[in-house]
């Protein structure tokens, strides 16, 4: 986030949603740098799983990102504080392969069984604060796609970024239809390998509560894409339709989570918090549409089976295997047990009642997972990122109010606010699509670039 030189003439500022026409290499890289990782994420990236050759695609890609944003010296509005972010971010999983002494290692909560082996065979071998250096290596190279989608995507004017919002919201349709084959089909088309027959839509993804959160998001960037060019005109009835299929794909999915989360949405079409005065017409013809959809909804069997899951307290594993999950939070705490090692931590603390054939491979809740790996760090980096969200979110609504900017950034904060909410039971920052997502998200709040004018300190 380069500083603006205070010394420089004043100019006559440009309108920060001004669409900006300059032909320089470094205007021309970065929009396709960031389609090519928004779709390279989604298409590839959609689950928590490593595999590596889609992995190293998406890598590659951000790698090409963060270079070309690096050599772009151009400023931007970007905060100092995303700036610490980043380097938070790609900072401690680094800080976690720093081999230690063996006396401080052996001292780290959580490494008892592992000092008593160590001091028995290698007394002398230093290690880091990762019990599987491996695994967060591999962490740390997932990180790099949602640094280098922000980098990129707070380059871009407001016209391209509502062209990233686009395809964002064109790849959550081929998500669908793609799910309406893998059911018409009898399980077949999945993109990912299971154990286990789904029959419910999964569409880009290996989990269909991933997709449920992405059906979501994309309801709420459809309604915020209706309002701004080049979307305005033809966008009318064609994006809130497509925000109503978004809407029973959650369903489809049988996700409890993403029907709870389909609130957000709805609230966000209803109410006129987007600087909009709608008229006495379309309220009415809102609410009789919300009505009519009330009405149809339950002779649905698929809405029918789907709601009846919240009834169903025997699926509910989490509350099963949680509170082994706090203990091992207790346990590694406050140094944690290194990115991407939730499992290894686990398994060592695990209860002997709550074992069985399955493997827990997941906290199902974001912040006790990082709480897990990254202990009092994760929590830091979990409160600046907050305060990042709701400090830019102020700040863009407050400044440009009815504008391009100002739309992105209040779908932004929502769409944000579904992921952070669906974090508490789930884990869709794991997977390299929605991280990426993320990562345009966050950009989304800062205003575009206005190159004559001084950024945000």
């Amino acid at each position: 986030m380069a500083d603006h030189d205070a010394t420089a003439p004043a100019r006559r500022p440009i309108r920060s949603d001004a669409r900006l026409t300059t032909n320089a290499p470094e205007d021309r890289l970065p929009f396709p740098l960031a389609v090519a990782l928004l779709a390279g994420a989604f298409l590839l990236g959609g689950t928590s799983g490593s595999i590596p050759m889609r992995g190293m695609v998406i890598e590659l890609i951000a790698l090409a990102g963060i270079v070309v944003a690096l050599l772009d010296r151009r400023p931007t509005n970007a905060p100092r504080l995303a700036a610490a972010l980043i380097l938070f971010a790609v900072l401690l999983p680094l800080l976690q392969l720093i081999p230690l002494p063996p006396s401080l290692w052996w001292a780290m909560p959580g490494r008892a069984v592992g000092a008593d082996i160590a001091r028995l065979l290698l007394p002398d071998l230093w290690r880091p604060i990762s019990i599987d250096p491996g695994a967060t290596l591999i962490a740390w190279l997932a990180i790099l796609a949602p640094v280098a989608m922000f980098l990129l995507a707070v380059r871009l004017d407001a016209h391209r970024r509502a062209l990233l919002l686009a395809l964002f919201v064109a790849l959550a349709l081929l998500s669908f239809l793609l799910g309406l084959v893998q059911v018409a089909t009898a399980d077949g088309f999945y993109l990912f390998p299971t154990l286990q027959p789904i029959r419910l839509p999964t569409g880009l993804f290996s989990n269909r509560n991933h997709q449920a959160v992405f059906m979501v998001e994309a309801a709420i960037a459809a309604l915020a894409l209706r309002h701004v060019p080049p979307f305005r005109a033809q966008g009318q009835i064609a994006l809130p339709a497509l925000a109503l299929i978004f809407a029973a794909c959650v369903f489809g999915t049988a996700s409890r989570a993403g029907m709870v989360l389909l609130v957000v949405p709805l609230l966000y079409a209803l109410l006129p918090l987007t600087g909009l005065r709608p008229t006495r017409r379309q309220l009415l013809l809102g609410l009789g549409a919300v009505v009519v959809v009330a009405l149809l909804l339950p002779l649905s069997g698929v809405v029918r089976s789907s709601l009846a899951r919240f009834a169903d307290r025997a699926s509910e594993g989490r509350l099963i295997f949680w509170p082994d999950v706090v203990y091992t939070a207790r346990t590694f705490f406050p140094f944690g047990a290194g990115l991407g090692n939730f499992v290894r931590a686990y398994e060592s603390t695990e209860a002997l009642a709550t074992i069985n054939r399955f493997t827990i491979n997941r906290a199902h809740n974001e912040y006790l997972e990082i709480l897990i790996e990254s202990g009092v760090a994760g929590l830091a980096q979990i409160a600046l990122l907050a305060w990042f969200v709701a400090h830019r979110g102020w700040r863009a609504l407050r400044q440009h109010a009815g504008s391009p900017t100002n739309r992105f950034a209040f779908a932004a904060l929502l769409m944000i606010a579904v992921l952070a909410l669906h974090s508490l039971v789930d884990f869709p920052l794991r997977t390299s699509a929605h991280l990426t997502g993320a990562g345009l998200l966050l950009a989304l709040l800062v205003p575009p670039p206005a190159h004559d004018a001084e950024p945000d300190a």
